[in-house]
C-alpha cells in the first residue's frame, strides 16, 4: 500500500519563494494592464466632453466656450462664461465647477466626465492629486474661438519624438503640480502648466469634434509644445494665453 509524503519545511519555503517571484514579475505588467485601462475609460471621458463642446458650437454661433478669468469670457453674449465654471472669480471659480460651466448641460449633467480615473482626490493646492472637481483644462489660446477658424492640426514636439500631427486640441489633462492643484485651481491651459503623464508615462487630450488622443512621453512637457498655423498663416504657439476671448481670430 502506497503512503502520501508531507512537504518538507524546506520544500514548502521553496514554493512560497517561487510564488513570491512569480507575484513579483506579474505585478507590474498588472499595475500597467490596469492602468491602460483606466487610461481608455479617461479617454472616452475626454471624448464625451469633446462632442458636448461640438454640439455647443452649434447653439453658438460656431463658437468656442469661455474659459477661466475675466479675459477669456465674453458675459455679454448668452452662455459667454467659461466652459467649466462661473462665476470667474479666482476665489470661488474651482468651488463652482463643473456645475455651472457653459458645458454642463451639454456633457448631460455628469461631473463624473470631468474627473480621470487614474487620480485620487488630494489635498487642495497641494500640488498631489486631483483638487477634487476636475482634472481637465481647457487651451487660453482657443476660448471663444470660432471653429471655422481653428486649424484642423496642430504640431506637438515630444520627448523622444521631432514633430507629433494631432487634432488641434481642445481639452487636456493637466498636471496636479502645474498648476490645476496649486496656486492656480483653474480651467485654463497655458503658459507653464504640464500635460499630465500618469496613464503608464502619457497624457490624453481630445479637440473640440470629439477626436481623442492619447500621447505617450509626456514628461515634464508644457503647453509650449503645441504650434499651429493661425488664421494670419503664421505658425504660433499655443502656449500663449494673452490674446483673451476671441483672440485666436487676431494671431
Amino acid at each position: 500500500m502506497r503512503t502520501s509524503r508531507a512537504f518538507t519545511l524546506i520544500e514548502m519555503l521553496v514554493v512560497i519563494s517561487l510564488i513570491t517571484l512569480l507575484l513579483s514579475i506579474a505585478s507590474p505588467a498588472l499595475r500597467a494592464s490596469r492602468e491602460s485601462a483606466r487610461g481608455v475609460k479617461c479617454l472616452s471621458q475626454l471624448h464625451q466632453l469633446g462632442m458636448a463642446t461640438d454640439t455647443f458650437t452649434v447653439d453658438h454661433q460656431e463658437r468656442l466656450p469661455g474659459i477661466w478669468g475675466s479675459v477669456w469670457v465674453n458675459l455679454s453674449i448668452p452662455d459667454g462664461g467659461c466652459w467649466l465654471s462661473n462665476p470667474v472669480s479666482p476665489a470661488t471659480s474651482w468651488s463652482a465647477a463643473p456645475q455651472t460651466g457653459v458645458l454642463w448641460r451639454y456633457a448631460g449633467r455628469a461631473p463624473e466626465l470631468y474627473r480621470c480615473p487614474s487620480l485620487q482626490t488630494g489635498a487642495l493646492g497641494s500640488g498631489v492629486g486631483s483638487n477634487g472637481r476636475f482634472d481637465y483644462s481647457a487651451f487660453h489660446a482657443f476660448a471663444g474661438a470660432r471653429i471655422t477658424k481653428m486649424p484642423k492640426s496642430s504640431n506637438i514636439a515630444l520627448g523622444g519624438y521631432n514633430s507629433l500631427e494631432v487634432r488641434t486640441p481642445w481639452l487636456i489633462e493637466e498636471a496636479p503640480e502645474r498648476h490645476i492643484n496649486t496656486l492656480h485651481v483653474e480651467g485654463g491651459f497655458g503658459g507653464s502648466d504640464l500635460i499630465g503623464n500618469w496613464h503608464n508615462g502619457g497624457g490624453n487630450l481630445v479637440s473640440y469634434d470629439g477626436s481623442a488622443v492619447a500621447l505617450r512621453n509626456t514628461y515634464d512637457l508644457s503647453s509650449y509644445v503645441f504650434t499651429a498655423t493661425a488664421p494670419s498663416g503664421a505658425s504660433v504657439n499655443l502656449g500663449s494665453h494673452s490674446t483673451g476671448w476671441g483672440g485666436w481670430e487676431r494671431r
